[in-house]
């Protein structure tokens, strides 16, 4: 492997030498090129200065100059072209060693993912080696475990059920006696309960006999006593009667002249009451209105049926209605009571008259809710 190695440096080494060749030789170019262009413009200066001497011997240095500088410009070319034929030679040999190289770094990289694959390999066989021992161990002693706790089992199953069938045993001897003892107290019970019922009837029997007396002597003595206190009656009645009749007559007499000045106050008194009338029919259906309002946010239940709760309600004033101000619970079932004052909050609004009587009567109501 090092012996290896070694040569791929080597060989590492030959084609960066053959790179910086190649790199020289572009170099040397370039500066062949700018020798030429410097000659170029020397000679075109020398031409300038001749045509001032002799037009003729100027086009004849003129006609050398250009061949001079064709074959100066073939030879540069065909040195150029020489070069550059070298520098792509040396810059595809350099490509060739680097892809060389390339390959032997991959196959390097290749040899020693292999080498590392086997040792990882021969690492995994030994711990598979090493884990399947120690799982035969583990199971080796599971099973020696298990047979231990098997036996121990058993001998617990066969302890409970020979406990459980002594148990058994003892409970069908004291089951067989507690029914026997049972059996005799259930005889002698019915025995003493049909004396008690026999001797309950025979007193019931008597009583209802000396009731029925009883009660025959006390109606004839209210019989009498009705007729004697009718006839009593009767005669106050007619005395009653006639003293009466005299007052009504003195009344009228003095009525008929007090009507003449109380008719007017009668005549006002008559407006309020009929007033009070309008005022408690309006109450009395608001109120019917606020129950139902309620009710439908009740839960009907089955243990609150025929159930009262009696509340007090103190109302706000809140645009066209009334909103709830406060809630007291007056009396009735203690359930449907909270159950009366959440449905009570639960509504939002409850309708105002316009009657500013009605109006303030419904500020301080109490209602009886029921289900």
């Amino acid at each position: 492997m090092k012996e290896h190695t070694t040569k791929q440096k080597s060989q590492l080494k030959g084609a960066l030498f053959v790179s910086l060749v190649a790199h020289l030789l572009l170099i040397a170019i370039l500066l062949l090129s700018s020798n030429f262009e410097f000659e170029e413009e020397a000679s075109s200066g020398q031409m300038v200065e001749a045509v001032v001497i002799d037009p003729n011997l100027v086009r004849q240095q003129a006609q050398q100059i250009r061949q001079q500088k064709e074959k100066a410009q073939k030879q540069q070319q065909d040195k150029l072209d020489e070069l550059k034929k070298q520098a792509e030679e040396l810059e595809r040999n350099r490509k060739a060693e680097e892809e060389r190289v390339r390959q032997l770094q991959l196959e390097k990289a290749k040899a020693e993912k292999q080498a590392r694959e086997a040792k990882e390999r021969k690492l995994e066989q030994e711990r598979l080696e090493k884990q399947q021992a120690e799982e035969k161990a583990a199971a080796e002693k599971a099973a020696r475990e298990k047979a231990a706790k098997e036996a121990a089992e058993k001998a617990a199953r066969e302890k409970a059920a020979k406990e459980a069938a002594e148990k058994a045993a003892r409970e069908k001897a004291a089951k067989a006696a507690a029914e026997k003892a049972a059996r005799e107290k259930a005889a002698k019970e019915a025995a003493e309960k049909a004396a008690r019922e026999k001797a309950a009837k025979e007193a019931a029997e008597k009583a209802a006999r000396e009731k029925a007396a009883k009660e025959a002597a006390e109606k004839a003595a209210r019989e009498k006593a009705a007729k004697e206190a009718a006839e009593k009656a009767a005669r106050e009645k007619a005395a009653k009667e006639a003293a009466e009749k005299a007052a009504r007559e003195k009344q009228e007499t003095e009525q008929a002249l007090d009507n003449i000045f109380d008719g007017l106050e009668a005549e006002n008194s008559q407006n309020s009451a009929a007033k009070q009338r309008q005022v408690n029919n309006e109450v009395a259906k608001y109120s019917t209105i606020y129950k139902q309002l309620i009710q439908n946010k009740l839960i009907a239940q089955d243990y609150l049926k025929g159930k009262t709760c009696r509340v007090n309600m103190k109302l706000i004033s809140a645009g066209s209605g009334f909103v709830v101000g406060n809630v007291t619970v007056l009396s009735g079932d203690g359930r449907l009571c909270t159950a009366t004052k959440s449905a009570i909050t639960q509504v939002a609004n409850f309708p105002a008259p316009k009657d500013p009587a009605v109006l303030n009567k419904l500020k301080d109501i109490n209602l009886t809710v029921e289900l």
